[in-house]
């Protein structure tokens, strides 16, 4: 049979510790360094290794669960003498019948380019030979290699830097074309590493050269000095009559001697891309990838991409301008891409990240859903790529979308983008410790990615860590990256009551792209603050800045978002009315963006139960649905708010634990369980829940429930006979609402509770 090389690296681990109990922490550890691991995973493994190992006399198992503790290895595991295995290999004591188990094949090939990269490691052969049944005992050699060899670090990869192709013939379409097309072939393989673009601006500016210098041949061997790379790979493009030549070498950086070429040819303009492809795949057999990978991971640009030159720039052109944060140039372009070539999955999936980072979901959903429809087409690297997207965008499972990522990752670490993808899977979650580890690992890749920026700075922010939020932020903007960061500045001034800085990032929204966006923080941040005929007004504004792009999807929400500060700052009737002027009743299913349900919600606060109850009756028990944030948070929610309607306090509480673990993702569910805690006379868990709200403004510094929690909290206080904590409360309250506008009942409420209590 075959195992996996996680599998086998499992054994290994396992053999090398035999009789030992390996605890799970230890075992994922050892396996899956530096990376995002669920039990569940190594539970697989564990099932897989001894599917392959089978049992010893007596039923036992090789490898024995210790419950509560971990996993031991069973098996006699011998050190023979040196002269007999090499050093570090190992020797089973197992039984009688064998079973030949292929954990990886990687076969020398026909070019040996080993001796010129001194730091690349010799290709080889992993086999194992494995004792399986139930007879007698006999001795099974089992050539373990050490465990260094099951480990390759990031050195045991080639490093290379790509300089920019020579266009000879003249034709402009090839200029940049080549270049991302070239990358885009050379990405699909797990065994190259090409320098980033952001190390690569990183080190001309060390150069003290300019960031957008031409990386000719002589330049780019230089940076791979710099960088301890190995290989720079240059190529020539010339025309002769009518016929294209493309001619593609390697130099090693090391000894600047060849160590790799190939010429291929085209008949026309056409095949040029296809002639591409053979000489990057020749390339890499050249320098040593196997052709087991060579078959897995190489399928040619006009299929993983688009066999379109025209189609290809202009996707280049979209993805420049989606890292700058130019969503809506980079929109035309990936449109243009797709009228170009209508079968061009890489432009849907990116298509659908710009709307949804525009807040038009549906659409995003639909686009994502094209380019998962396209999958098949693609490498095994966009592959994976759209199937995350679709998890995320298409269907909303979040968890799926986790765990495509950290497989992802596994066999591709360099990707910045997909590191900053977990970042934010993880930050939807509320899990903010792990947003921020996977943010830095992206920043540590491509500190120059406006994306990269934007999700590291906002996981810290919601995890409390202001400082490091704004430097990400603002060495983002410093390198031009003016992506969504500014909300994020936006958002800590308001809790630092920084008023210049709160100025500052609101205007630069209004004169950019994102006016819509600014417009709605501008409008939560003045509900916060009480100010509700302000924030009515931002709403107001943000609705009609995004009818204007024509985001209808946007324009909607803005609606909702009004809605949603008048509820919560008690003027119930304004909110009925505000919610009159949208279509539907939110009885339905939707697709996408977490805001599912939303008006069926927003209607049950107001005592409006139909809609509530004919959306739940859709939903079921959400067991139909992979919506993460639906089935886990807005299904629970709607149905306590339900129970806390028909006075089922208890219900209610018991109702939204299917949420907590994913309660700090924003306020609504601690806001809502300390309600009815508080009305089933739980008021110690109403102070705790309200208190956990307070602890962590940067979930969402805007929201007005973060300063209504202190007028929550100062009431439950003053239930429970604490009249100065509560005081301090009520001040903290008014003291966030001094400029709140005077006519609501809220705070005069406020204003006469605290004078009681003196």
């Amino acid at each position: 049979m075959t195992l996996s090389p996680k599998t086998f690296d499992l054994l290994v681990f396992l053999a090398l510790h035999p009789n030992r109990v390996m605890t799970k922490e230890a075992l994922l550890a050892a396996v899956w360094p530096n990376s995002f691991v669920e039990e569940s995973n190594l539970s697989q493994h564990v099932f897989l290794l001894r599917k392959a190992l089978g049992t010893v006399s007596g039923g036992e198992q090789i490898v024995v669960t210790v419950p509560g503790k971990g996993y031991q290895f069973a098996a006699i595991v011998e050190q023979p003498a040196l002269s007999a295995m090499g050093q570090g290999q190992l020797l089973l004591r197992a039984v009688e019948s064998v079973t030949r188990v292929v954990v990886e094949e990687e076969s020398d090939e026909e070019y040996s380019v080993r001796p010129e990269l001194a730091r690349a490691r010799r290709s080889r052969v992993w086999m194992v030979a494995l004792g399986v049944g139930v007879a007698v005992s006999a001795l099974v050699a089992a050539a373990l290699l050490s465990w260094r060899w099951q480990h390759p670090n990031h050195l045991g990869h080639i490093d290379l830097v790509l300089s920019q192709i020579e266009n000879e013939t003249g034709d402009p379409d090839f200029d940049a074309t080549l270049n991302e097309a070239l990358r885009i072939d050379l990405e699909q393989s797990p065994y190259l590493d090409l320098l980033s673009r952001s190390r690569v601006r990183e080190t001309l500016v060390k150069m003290e050269r300019p960031t957008d210098d031409r990386l000719t041949a002589g330049l780019a061997r230089e940076i791979c000095e710099r960088n301890n790379g190995q290989v720079v790979l240059r190529g020539t493009i010339s025309q002769i009559g009518k016929r294209y030549v493309f001619l593609l070498s390697a130099d090693s950086c090391v000894s600047n001697k060849r160590i790799a070429s190939y010429k291929a040819e085209a008949a026309s303009k056409e095949e040029v891309l296809s002639a591409l492809d053979q000489a990057a795949g020749q390339i890499r057999r050249q320098l040593g990838e196997s052709g087991a990978s060579l078959e897995k991971f190489q399928v040619p640009i006009a299929t993983v991409s688009t066999a379109s030159l025209e189609a290809l720039r202009a996707y280049s052109e979209g993805d420049q301008s989606f890292n700058r944060g130019n969503m809506k140039t980079a929109e035309a372009l990936y449109q243009n891409a797709i009228e170009l070539d209508p079968n061009f999955a890489s432009a849907y999936k990116s298509l659908a990240w710009a709307f949804y980072d525009e807040g038009e979901y549906s659409r995003a959903a639909g686009f994502s859903k094209k380019a998962y429809d396209l999958r098949e087409r693609t490498s095994e690297r966009e592959r994976l790529n759209i199937e995350t997207s679709y998890d995320y965008l298409g269907i909303g499972d979040l968890e799926a979308a986790a765990r495509s990522l950290k497989l992802y990752l596994d066999i591709y670490p360099d990707s910045a983008g997909n590191w900053g993808n977990l970042c934010n899977v993880y930050t939807e979650l509320g899990e903010y410790s792990q947003a921020v580890v996977a943010g830095e690992k992206a920043w540590e890749i491509d500190s120059n990615s406006g994306f990269v920026a934007d999700a590291l700075a906002r996981a810290y922010e919601r995890a409390n860590r202001f400082a490091d939020a704004k430097r990400v932020a603002h060495a983002a903007i410093a390198g031009g990256a003016d992506w969504g960061t500014h909300s994020t500045l936006f958002q800590i001034a308001y809790a630092e009551h920084d008023a210049a800085s709160l100025k500052t990032e609101g205007e630069w929204g209004l004169t950019n792209q994102s006016a819509r966006l600014s417009l709605s923080d501008l409008g939560f941040a003045a509900a916060t603050g009480g100010r509700l005929r302000e924030a009515t007004d931002e709403f107001g504004r943000a609705r009609s800045a995004a009818l204007r792009d024509g985001s209808t999807e946007f324009a909607d929400q803005a609606v909702r978002n009004l809605a949603r500060v008048e509820i919560e700052l008690g003027e119930t009737a304004e909110a009925a009315a505000t919610l009159g002027t949208l279509k539907g009743d939110g009885g339905s299913l939707n697709v996408g963006g977490g805001t599912l349900g939303e008006m069926a919600l927003l209607k049950a606060e107001l005592g409006e139960i139909a809609p509530a109850e004919r959306f739940v009756a859709a939903v079921g028990d959400g067991s139909k649905s992979s919506d993460t944030i639906l089935v886990c948070c807005e299904l629970p929610l709607l149905k306590a708010e339900l129970a806390l309607r028909a006075h089922k306090a208890t219900e209610a509480i018991e109702l939204l634990e299917a949420a907590r673990p994913y309660q700090m993702r924003d306020f609504a569910v601690p806001y809502l369980r300390a309600q009815a805690e508080t009305e089933a006379g739980m008021l110690d868990e109403a102070v705790a829940d309200y208190r956990l709200i307070l602890a962590n403004q940067g979930v969402n510094p805007i929201s007005p429930v973060y300063s209504l929690s202190h007028l929550r909290l100062a009431r439950v206080l003053a239930l429970e006979k604490k009249s100065a904590d509560a005081r301090i409360e009520y001040r903290a309250f008014l003291e966030a609402w001094k400029s709140g506008d005077p006519e609501l009942k809220i705070a005069a409420d406020a204003r006469h509770e605290l004078a009681q209590l003196r």
